[in-house]
């Protein structure tokens, strides 16, 4: 079958060599063709995945990281709201982003710009995180600044074998409830950590947006206010499928 990303990685404006390494991730050496050879050396954007399957719309873990390799100081955009640097992407057939963001943002701009951190010679930024496995192909992105100019590098894409989507966490409303809240009951055999996005809209006008993997306490999930007008959720466990709740108060 014909991969579909030729057009894609014409677009990235890079020079790149690929190294398979053990744990099954791509190490990608990065040299954007703009900036000249004598002033850059090379670049490392690792993404690691711990099993080359996954049941289709499980939660997924996996470590993405970027190394400054370059002979002097550059900096990254820092993470906001669910756009994090580095991370991974899934992508479908076609070459475009069905991952992130978990959630689509319903109502309100809580987003703020996106600032900058410095990455020294040597330095790198390891991240540890969740992607919802709603399709195939993968690939760690970055955005980085190298004498005043930006670049958004990527990996090629890589491929994980997907399985038929397991049973998900069955989500109990209690709208009537103060705090308004979501009962969690897990799959059957599962056992592991209850992991959740969430973004809520209250009745005085606050608006509370949890756009990163949260750890849930208990089985039980609390909105920020008494009186929810509408309450978007996702949520799961590793290995199993993700289940989602869209709440609107009529």
């Amino acid at each position: 079958m014909k991969r579909p990303f030729c057009a894609l990685a014409l677009g990235l404006l890079l020079a790149a060599a690929v190294i398979w390494t053990p744990a099954f991730g791509i190490e990608m050496r990065l040299a954007p063709k703009n900036v000249p050879s004598s002033s850059l050396n090379h670049g490392i954007l690792l993404v690691v995945v711990p099993r080359t399957t996954s049941a289709r719309y499980a939660l997924l873990p996996i470590t993405v990281s970027v190394q400054n390799l370059t002979g002097q100081t550059v900096h990254v955009t820092e993470d906001s709201c669910s756009i994090q640097n580095p991370r991974v992407e899934m992508l479908n057939h076609f070459g475009r982003t069905v991952y992130p963001p978990a959630l689509h943002l319903s109502f309100g701009s809580p987003c703020r710009l996106p600032g900058t951190r410095s990455l020294g010679v040597g330095q790198k930024i390891v991240r540890h995180e969740y992607v919802i496995a709603r399709s195939s192909w993968l690939r760690a992105r970055t955005d980085i600044e190298i004498m005043g100019k930006w670049f958004k590098l990527a990996s090629s894409p890589t491929r994980i074998a997907l399985r038929s989507r397991t049973v998900m966490p069955t989500l109990l409303l209690d709208s009537k409830s103060n705090p308004t809240q979501v009962t969690v009951m897990p799959p059957t055999g599962s056992a592991g950590q209850i992991w959740y996005q969430s973004q809520v809209r209250c009745s005085d006008g606050r608006e509370d947006s949890n756009l990163s993997w949260i750890p849930a306490r208990n089985s039980r999930i609390l909105a920020d206010c008494s009186h929810v007008l509408e309450w978007h959720l996702v949520v799961g466990s590793v290995d199993y499928s993700v289940a989602k709740l869209d709440f609107v108060r009529s």
